[in-house]
């Protein structure tokens, strides 16, 4: 007795609620139901018989059992026992399943069912409600995406023939909605050229095909001739099938639509036909839509048909060209860093016997020579980052198999989809090594001549300062001592005085200009009778003379037992050149200059406390080519250090005892 008092204290609730239930179920698509464990009686929302097909009793009540044998023959034993588990089981409330429903018209509904079981105190289950989603057009479009995931990768293989792959669809399609039989009819010129039916019998093949092969015989070629669907809603009463209606009616047929399959470039391909088993109907958006995609996949099919054949006929020409070729042709997809590269060219171009082991990018960026690199890694970046470039051209080294380098020239065109996202490139890559090699003796022999050319230049040059020098002994000092015989008799001789005096002023004024034409050029006589480390002292001398500088210096006596003459006039004039634009240029106060022995090197280091200056800024003067070339001559090696506010540095490096 306590426990039809709980229940009828629940149900006078839910009594007064109808009206709310009532809106509900209109607010909604889902089909709403309401079970009575005890009448066994299963009320229905109005969109039961909306969705469904079937028509309700005007108080909307089924009983459970004729609910239930709508249930799928395979699905109904799984899903009637999980059911029956929840309700019995006094822990459980809640249900949910996924499974198939019958309609109206014979074929079946993909839903999603969830219900709550609502119990008594001793936790037995009077009544259970719940909702009933159709997801049907989601099923639908998944199984057919798998399928088509599975179809487009046996489409990709060229050695699965084109009607096996037509069948396997058509036998998908079928399988995901068991009331069609379905076929494909491809068309060449206006001719079939083939049928593909893989469940249809074959006296039901003969009422559409037969023998003849005219497309204006057939019944679908409304379909062919104006490029849109054609339906037959009802095959009984279609005046088209009065001859074989019997025939189709007898297999279930009751309705069928015909397709054409267009290419993109306009013309029709194929036809695709369906025949419905179920009664006919009026095909949905939905079911519309399916349908065109299932056709839009065999135009899809039927155009790689066609590509696969010119392709194979394209490749067959590419390979013939390949082998005649040199280059090596690669194929790089972006978005999965992998490369194609055809064998032959990788063993011609890149040395290499198995073309897997670069494959993948990185794996190729690491056998590029370190010097080259950075340059292909900033090249290769810049052109997928740009939205202007789409191709490049790029020299560089490659390591071969033997351990040598291989020089490559490689040009390539990057591809963007319709977002303009990069997501290919193809190139081709080209051995210059010889050409590399011939192009190195070539420089080799130009620089040895221009070598010979700029000593021959600074011989020239050193012979004229030495002849300059001479002159200057010679001819200047000789003015310049009878001038001062002149002044000095001019101081004992009254009577001569004005006349040796105006003498002397003709001397000094010839000998200034003298000394002004050939004072640049003149060399210091210091170098030649001291030798590089007492001409360093001279100079540095000089400099403190003038007091424009302060000069240190560690200057290493055994350098200059170890220096022919011509390395001694190269250090002497870089480190006179060094300090003329130190005074010029640098506002420093303090000189550093190091000279020394390392190994079999000379090293000259002149540092100073200057206002430095920026390396990649600065012009290249006559005064730092004077220096590079002099360096250049003598097979040594010039750095450059300095930064603005940090003074600045150069080191000269010279091999010993090398003969220019």
């Amino acid at each position: 007795m306590q426990d039809i008092f709980q229940k009828k204290a629940k149900v006078n609730p839910l009594i007064k609620n109808n009206d709310r239930y009532e809106k509900l179920t209109l607010a909604t698509s889902d089909i709403i139901w309401d079970w009575d464990l005890e009448t066994d009686e299963i009320v229905w929302s109005g969109n039961y018989a909306h969705l469904f097909g079937w028509q309700l009793p005007e108080d909307n009540k089924l009983i459970a059992a004729d609910s239930f044998s709508r249930f799928h023959p395979q699905d109904y034993k799984r899903v009637f026992n999980k059911l029956m588990d929840v309700i019995h089981d006094p822990a459980e409330t809640k249900w949910q399943d996924e499974y198939r429903y019958q309609k109206a018209d014979g074929s079946y509904a993909f839903v999603i069912d969830r219900g709550y079981v609502i119990r008594g105190q001793n936790g037995k289950a009077w009544r259970m409600v719940g909702a009933m989603q159709d997801h049907s057009e989601k099923y639908y479009q998944t199984e057919l995406l798998a399928l088509e995931r599975k179809i487009f990768e046996l489409s990709s293989n060229p050695e699965i023939l084109f009607i096996d792959i037509i069948q396997q669809f058509l036998r998908g399609i079928e399988v995901i909605y068991p009331q069609m039989f379905t076929a494909v009819i491809s068309i060449n010129n206006g001719t079939i050229e083939q049928l593909i039916a893989p469940n249809i019998p074959d006296e039901l093949l003969a009422t559409f095909y037969g023998r003849k092969t005219s497309i204006e015989e057939r019944y679908w070629e409304d379909a062919i001739r104006k490029k849109q669907m054609i339906v037959v809603k009802d095959i009984a009463a279609d005046p088209l099938w009065v001859n074989n209606k019997e025939l189709l009616l007898n297999y279930g047929l009751k309705s069928c639509y015909a397709l054409p399959v267009i290419h993109n470039l306009g013309q029709v391909i194929g036809c695709f036909l369906i025949f419905h088993k179920v009664k006919a109907f009026d095909l949905s958006k939905e079911e519309f839509q399916i349908i065109e995609r299932a056709a839009n996949i065999l135009r899809i099919l039927m155009e790689n048909r066609q590509s696969l054949r010119e392709l194979k006929m394209t490749n067959e020409r590419f390979d013939v060209i390949m082998k005649a070729s040199n280059d090596l042709i690669w194929d790089w997809n972006l978005e999965k860093g992998i490369v194609y590269r055809d064998v032959e060219g990788v063993q011609k171009v890149y040395g290499i016997t198995d073309d897997t082991t670069i494959s993948d990018i990185n794996a190729w960026i690491q056998r590029i020579h370190p010097d080259d690199r950075l340059k292909v890694q900033k090249t290769i970046k810049s052109i997928v980052k740009s939205t202007e470039q789409n191709s490049f051209e790029l020299e560089y080294r490659f390591m071969r198999e033997d351990g040598t380098y291989a020089f490559v020239y490689d040009r390539g065109i990057l591809l963007r989809n319709e977002k303009g996202k990069p997501y290919r490139m193809i190139g081709a890559a080209h051995d210059i090594t010889e050409r590399k090699r011939l192009e190195r003796e070539l420089i080799n022999k130009e620089l040895e001549k221009q070598r010979a050319i700029n000593q021959a230049t600074i011989d020239t040059q050193e012979q004229e300062r030495t002849e300059i020098g001479k002159e200057l002994h010679d001819n200047v000092n000789q003015v310049l001592t009878t001038t001062k015989l002149y002044l000095e008799l001019a101081s004992s001789n009254p009577e001569m005085k004005d006349q040796l005096i105006e003498k002397s002023i003709k001397n000094v004024i010839y000998v200034i200009n003298e000394i002004r034409q050939l004072s640049r050029s003149l060399m210091n006589p210091s170098l030649g009778d001291l030798g590089l480390i007492d001409a360093l002292r001279d100079l540095a001398e000089n400099i403190h003379f003038t007091k424009k500088l302060h000069l240190n210096l560690d200057l290493n006596e055994e350098v200059d037992s170890n220096l022919n003459e011509n390395q001694k006039v190269m250090l002497f004039r870089i480190a006179q050149e060094i300090l003329n634009n130190t005074i010029k240029h640098a506002q420093a106060t303090t000189v550093d200059m190091k000279l020394d022995q390392l190994n079999d090197q000379v090293v000259l280091m002149i540092k100073d406390d200057g206002k430095g200056f920026d390396i990649s800024k600065v012009k290249k003067g006559s005064g730092l080519k004077n220096i590079q070339n002099r360096v250049y001559l003598a097979g040594g090696n010039l750095e450059i250090h300095s930064k603005p506010g940090k003074g600045s540095t150069t080191i000269v490096k010279c091999p010993i005892k090398t003969h220019l």
